[in-house]
């Protein structure tokens, strides 16, 4: 496959080539091998750059990357591409700027440092149509240059880290909750209009691939191999069922924007979704990427399906409850540094809601998740494997370390009074 043309790179650009300096060349390769990102085609772009007027200057580097459509036809249409486009561009250069100055119109010393830069992009090549095309394009900094690298899913994240993600999350939540409860024209103005109600994943849901006998057989029976939660099949059975309805639900819900703590969640954040730089083998920042699934509604979803998802199997095992208290007291100090009245977001309204989204969506999203997190050897799809057959194999076959974790977290939910 030939890596594509980038028709007016030095336009789409420009905004991070600093003043006095001049475009030279563009240098391309792909970013990501087969099997490694089925949404969206991944390039890895350094600009050159110079001095204006000196073609004998001292060129510099601009190290990017680059996000193009998916070249396969089903993630397109899987992925209704004409939303999810829009709302990661729009992501980073309307809802990111909006919350960072709120922050600091509230005296907040914070400013969502945890995202990567943006370095341009656009919907099509006329802009006057704001319409997507094939020239659509979302270009941010490289991480890896400056040193961020991905961990490994299989091994998970240390409570430290797991802690220190959590933290930034509470911040991103709690400046549009604070956004929202303190200034509601500029939250209707400038972040509403991103957050519409659209359908997604739903030629599988045409195709019964969301309700699927196969897929919620294929969950049941990795978890009733559990013998710690193979007694409670009959509730875990009924649970199940109650999350396969509200899935039908478009994202953005106004059913899901009725809970107390909704906010801007990302609604993917696990292991490849999050950058880590690390010193003397300690992590010391995080950056959260991949941006296109965000949505309106509670932050306990996000949460869980990080956590659940992400954190270390001992961790998960002895640290489940301290973790989302920590969580809590952290949204809560953001709040109140962003003059927020904290009244109603208390710990108990948040357990409440906790249990509710659990049984509600949580549960068998990451069901269906955790499989395709934790693969078998031979289940990672090829770009021309990317179909409904490919998909539905993915989310029914788990390893033996996503069997495990499967069950440890329905053993917690059931611990929990969840389920």
């Amino acid at each position: 496959m030939e890596i594509p043309d980038i028709v007016n790179f030095e336009e789409v650009i420009r905004d991070v080539i600093p003043s006095g300096k001049k475009f030279v060349r563009c240098e391309k390769a792909f970013l990501t091998a087969p099997g490694e990102n089925y949404a969206s085609l991944m390039l890895g772009l350094t600009t050159v750059i110079q001095d204006k007027g000196n073609g004998d200057s001292k060129e510099e580097m601009i190290h990017s990357v680059a996000k193009l459509l998916a070249p396969c036809e089903f993630m397109r249409q899987f992925m209704n591409i004409p939303y999810t486009v829009r709302n990661e561009l729009a992501f980073y250069q309307t809802i990111v700027p909006t919350l960072r100055n709120f922050q600091k119109e509230q005296g907040s010393s914070k400013s969502l440092q945890f995202l990567p830069d943006f370095h341009g992009g656009r919907l099509g090549l006329d802009k006057s149509k704001n319409t997507l095309d094939e020239h659509a394009i979302l270009i941010l900094e490289n991480l890896k240059v400056p040193g961020y690298v991905l961990m490994d899913n299989e091994l998970g994240l240390d409570l430290e880290t797991t802690k220190l993600i959590l933290s930034k999350m509470a911040e991103l939540h709690g400046a549009f909750i604070a956004l929202r409860e303190t200034k509601k024209d500029v939250f209707e103005k400038k972040l509403l209009p991103y957050f519409d109600e659209f359908e997604i994943f739903q030629m599988a849901k045409n195709d019964g691939f969301m309700t699927c006998d196969v897929v919620v057989n294929a969950i049941t029976d990795i978890i009733r191999e559990d013998k710690q939660c193979s007694p409670y099949m009959d509730r875990i059975q009924k649970i199940i069922k109650s999350c396969v309805t509200n899935l039908h639900l478009p994202k953005n819900s106004a059913k899901f924007r009725q809970h107390v703590f909704a906010s801007l969640i990302h609604d993917d954040l696990w292991v490849n979704n999050i950058m880590v730089k690390t010193h003397l083998n300690k992590v010391v920042d995080v950056k959260l990427v991949d941006w296109q699934l965000y949505e309106y509604g509670s932050v306990v979803e996000d949460i869980l399906f990080f956590v659940c998802s992400s954190a270390q199997h001992d961790v998960l095992k002895d640290r489940f409850d301290d973790l989302f208290k920590f969580y809590h007291e952290n949204l809560i100090d953001n709040l109140i540094e962003l003059k927020c009245d904290v009244e109603k977001f208390s710990f108990d309204e948040f357990q409440k809601e906790m249990k509710t989204v659990a049984s509600e969506t949580a549960f068998f999203y990451m069901m269906m998740a955790l499989p395709s997190i934790f693969p078998t050897g031979d289940n990672v799809l090829e770009v021309h494997e990317i179909n409904r057959e490919g998909m539905l194999r993915q989310v029914t076959q788990a390893s033996d370390i996503g069997k495990r974790r499967i069950g440890l977290i329905t053993y917690k939910f059931i611990e929990k009074g969840w389920i």
